[in-house]
């Protein structure tokens, strides 16, 4: 029964579905947080901490529960910087800086802005996050980590993709970090209808969003807590635009659509032009061998890259989840996912 001052009303509060809402509970993270607490812990006393690899599929609360940490446990000596947004050395440190007070001028030079770091080091242990670790600068890559490792930051950095993507940073980086790897597998459906189940409770007026109607949300959302919550969004305001009492099969399926087509905008917008191409190339196929697909891209691309790069780029979008490999070496397949 909806509450008469909710009539004509779904979504009473649509933050709870919005992908920054702090959660109110982390579910189903247990374990990563307990271990990550633990690594991170002795920077509570002003000792060095382990650096963190965390990784895993979009949509499985990497960045959520590093964030949660950072913000109740750590606020004081931690900075997060989304690498997204912020992809050069110059624009990391002046981002980290800002954290901490001290607001960057023009005139300076990336080592000024190295020895403002220091300073701050040398008075407190610091944690910085790199979330989205593989988007920055392919170029700046090993002068941001290693002389962040050497300034003896701690270092969390979140990537979609595995560890082996470290394998392009110069040896002595890869070592001078020591990375611990913490796994973040794709949701199971009963985690994701846990968590939105806990969502719809916080966003939705009471019996508008019945609970067989979250699961179908959840089927289609392939591990994915933030496919969820939009798909559930989306639902939400079609049924509110048909002016109905609650959310049904047909409000759920319509979401699934929209929150899909939204999501691979926003995929997309992570690769870089040779990504773009390839990936325009594969989608008109939908599934092509790799060798056949890279030797197509040669030929459509004047300055094209060279194999092992090109390995590379289709790791990284199958790690996003846009493509997936089947087979191995030279009987490799690559197909479309979304």
């Amino acid at each position: 029964m909806v509450h008469e001052e909710y009539e004509g009303v779904i979504i009473h509060n649509v933050e709870p579905l919005e992908e920054a809402f702090p959660p109110t509970r982390l579910w189903h993270r247990d374990g990563q947080r307990d271990e990550i607490a633990f690594y991170l812990k002795p920077a509570l006393k002003n000792r060095p901490i382990r650096n963190l690899y965390i990784y895993g599929p979009p949509g499985t609360g990497k960045t959520c529960l590093i964030k949660w940490i950072l913000e109740n446990y750590f606020e004081e000596i931690a900075a997060y910087v989304n690498c997204f947004r912020f992809r050069t050395t110059r624009e990391i440190l002046k981002e980290v800086l800002f954290k901490f007070g001290y607001i960057a001028k023009e005139s300076e030079q990336n080592s000024d802005l190295f020895k403002k770091l220091e300073e701050i080091t040398k008075k407190k242990r610091i944690i910085i996050c790199l979330d989205e670790v593989d988007q920055i600068k392919e170029s700046d890559k090993d002068e941001v980590l290693y002389n962040l490792v050497d300034l003896r930051v701690g270092l969390i950095l979140i990537s979609n993709r595995l560890p082996t993507q470290l394998y392009t940073l110069d040896p002595r980086t890869r070592d001078r970090l020591n990375l611990h790897d913490i796994e973040f597998p794709e949701y199971k459906l009963n985690e994701l209808i846990d968590i939105g189940i806990d969502r719809r409770n916080l966003a939705f007026v009471p019996g508008t969003f019945p609970d067989s109607m979250v699961q179908l949300a959840a089927e289609h959302s392939e591990g994915d807590a933030r496919l969820l919550l939009l798909i559930m969004r989306n639902a939400g305001r079609i049924a509110e635009q048909r002016n109905a009492k609650k959310v049904e099969e047909q409000d759920v399926m319509k979401g699934v659509l929209e929150a899909k087509r939204l999501r691979k905008s926003k995929l997309l917008e992570k690769l870089n032009e040779h990504q773009k191409i390839i990936y325009s190339i594969l989608e008109q196929k939908r599934r092509m061998p790799a060798g056949e697909l890279f030797r197509t891209y040669c030929k459509q691309v004047k300055n094209h890259v060279e194999a092992r790069t090109f390995r590379l780029y289709m790791f990284h979008m199958c790690a996003l989840g846009l493509t997936k490999a089947i087979g191995a070496k030279k009987w490799r397949v690559y197909e479309i996912v979304i």
